[in-house]
């Protein structure tokens, strides 16, 4: 910490002195801040650093416990200025407490704003679309016309007359089979949701990766949902292992225990203008260039099966915990043999 009184801060004050400036602190990154310290006395208010030593000093704030319990009854009647409720915590990585993730208001001095406020309050200026309508006229805009993959493919029913007997019979099959299978059809609802996925748009997550992330809050294990790399979007990113998670659906990936190699699956991909047919080899090769990929990167790929999850997740959390483990672990052992080599 500098000695020297700068940083002017005009929406702060020291509540001793009446200072508007304080000494200079230096984050671990090398970026220098003005530092201020909570007044224990007053809610709200400010001590410079001049007057915090000079306290400190003469032994006239509270003991470290009793300043901690001022600070933590503070912080248990907090209410978020947005959303009025309260925010949601996190298990410390370098003390045994949990923390709350609360956020100063940028323009209101005195409020706080919960997790979820202050990240929409933070993206909701990168967000391409503001609605879900003004999403979805996007993507019918492209779906549209010559955009539609389907476009001009009339030969399957040339020809084809539509009697009203046959559709009667085709309306009593339909029905009965969404008797049997009621899943499809919440499916079937979010289509568009899907498609956007596709296309590169945020959307809705499919089934066993919001189990996966029901799974991984349950368990207290940070993670990201949807975050980009160099070759495509990682379902789940997970900071404490450096982990790359995917969930695979069975259908989309081509599940080894459904699909043999040379399998035609229902999907096509579009290359050089033209749609070409995928086979299950197709999907497990292009798996591998992306695993590929994120290994040298640094990345430590994780894949699990949508029957894995839905049959055992308890499982999958265990494997998950143990590549969090050996990843620190290994990081322990870098650290110490770097030590070792810096000792003279």
């Amino acid at each position: 910490m500098s000695n020297s009184l700068s940083g002017n801060t005009s929406e702060r004050k020291c509540e001793r002195c009446g200072t508007d400036k304080t000494y200079m602190a230096v984050t671990k990154g090398g970026t220098p801040y003005p530092k201020w310290n909570n007044n224990p006395f007053k809610e709200d208010s400010w001590i410079c650093g001049k007057c915090y030593r000079h306290l400190l000093y003469r032994k006239a704030l509270p003991p470290s416990h009793v300043r901690r319990g001022i600070c933590i009854a503070r912080i248990g009647k907090r209410v978020c200025h947005k959303c009025g409720g309260k925010t949601t915590t996190q298990k410390s990585e370098s003390t045994p407490y949990d923390y709350q993730n609360w956020h100063r208001h940028s323009t209101i001095f005195g409020k706080w704003l919960c997790a979820r406020c202050h990240s929409n309050r933070i993206n909701e200026p990168k967000k391409k679309f503001k609605t879900k309508q003004e999403r979805y006229q996007y993507i019918g805009m492209l779906f549209s016309g010559t955009g539609n993959p389907m476009y001009g493919n009339h030969t399957l029913n040339l020809g084809r007359v539509y009697t009203p007997d046959r559709n009667r019979r085709v309306s009593e099959a339909v029905k009965k089979w969404a008797k049997l299978h009621p899943e499809h059809y919440y499916k079937i609802g979010i289509l568009g949701a899907l498609k956007a996925r596709r296309l590169g748009l945020s959307g809705i997550p499919t089934g066993p990766e919001l189990k996966m992330e029901k799974a991984l809050r349950k368990y207290k294990i940070r993670y990201l949902s949807q975050r980009r790399y160099g070759m495509g979007i990682m379902d789940f990113y997970l900071p404490q292992g450096n982990i790359a998670l995917f969930v695979d659906g069975g259908v989309w990936h081509a599940d080894p225990r459904k699909y043999k190699p040379n399998d035609i699956l229902f999907f096509k991909s579009k290359a050089s203008k033209e749609w070409k047919i995928v086979t299950a080899k197709d999907v497990w090769k292009k798996d591998r260039l992306h695993n590929i990929y994120l290994k040298s990167r640094g990345y430590t790929v994780v894949r699990f099966w949508e029957k894995e999850i839905e049959c055992d997740i308890d499982r999958c959390i265990e494997a998950i915990k143990k590549r969090i483990q050996a990843f620190k672990k290994r990081n322990q052992m870098d650290h110490i043999t770097s030590r070792k080599l810096r000792l003279p």
